[in-house]
C-alpha cells in the first residue's frame, strides 16, 4: 500500500510541474508582445512635434489671473506634411492639459466651427484656452497632443521597439506671462 502511495504521489508532483511548465509557457507567450516599456517625449514651447500628417508648434502662450482661476491661452502653428487635407478637430477636442493633478481636457473657447481643416501641405495658427482652478499657476503644464494624431508612430514604437510613446509640450511657469 505504501508504495502506491508513493507512486500516486510521485505522478501528482509530476503533472504538478508539468501544468507549471505549460502555464510558464503560455504566460511568456501571451505577453511576449505587450511594450514592457513607456517612452514619455517631452518638447519645449518653439520646437516642433512631428505627428503623422501634422507637425505642431507651441509658439506663445499667456495666463490670465481671474478671482479664484485661472485661464492659459496657448497659440498652435500647425503645418500640414501630407498629402491630403487634415482635420485638426481630434487636436482641438480630444488633446490634453496637466497640470498638478488635474487633467484638463476640453478648451473652454472652442465652438464647432468649419476652420478646423489644414488644406494639404498648408499652415495654420489657431489660439486654444483651457481653465485651471487656481488663481496662480506655480508649476510647470504639459500639452498632451491626442494620440489619434500619431497612431502610426505608436504601432512602429510597439512593433520595432515594444515600448508604449507618449509625446507631450511642456511650458515652464518661469516663462508663462501673467496678465492680471
Amino acid at each position: 500500500m505504501k508504495m502506491k502511495n508513493k507512486i500516486k504521489i510521485i505522478i501528482l508532483i509530476c503533472f504538478a510541474c508539468i501544468l507549471l511548465v505549460f502555464i510558464g509557457y503560455r504566460y511568456h507567450k501571451m505577453n511576449s508582445g505587450i511594450p514592457q516599456e513607456f517612452k514619455n517625449e517631452v518638447f519645449n514651447v518653439n520646437e516642433e512635434v512631428k505627428l503623422d500628417n501634422i507637425n505642431i508648434k507651441i509658439t506663445d502662450f499667456k495666463l490670465i489671473n481671474n478671482k479664484g482661476t485661472s485661464t492659459i491661452n496657448i497659440n498652435f502653428y500647425i503645418k500640414n506634411v501630407g498629402n491630403n487635407d487634415v482635420n485638426i478637430s481630434d487636436l482641438v477636442y480630444d488633446s490634453k492639459i496637466l497640470y498638478k493633478n488635474i487633467i484638463i481636457d476640453v478648451p473652454c473657447n472652442v465652438e464647432d466651427r468649419e476652420d478646423n481643416i489644414v488644406k494639404c501641405k498648408s499652415e495654420k495658427n489657431i489660439t486654444l484656452s483651457y481653465k485651471f482652478p487656481y488663481e496662480s499657476i506655480e508649476d510647470n503644464i504639459k500639452f498632451y497632443p491626442t494620440k489619434k494624431l500619431y497612431k502610426n508612430q505608436i504601432k512602429e514604437y510597439i512593433e520595432n521597439h515594444l515600448l508604449m510613446c507618449e509625446k507631450a509640450i511642456e511650458i515652464g511657469y518661469e516663462n508663462i506671462k501673467n496678465i492680471n
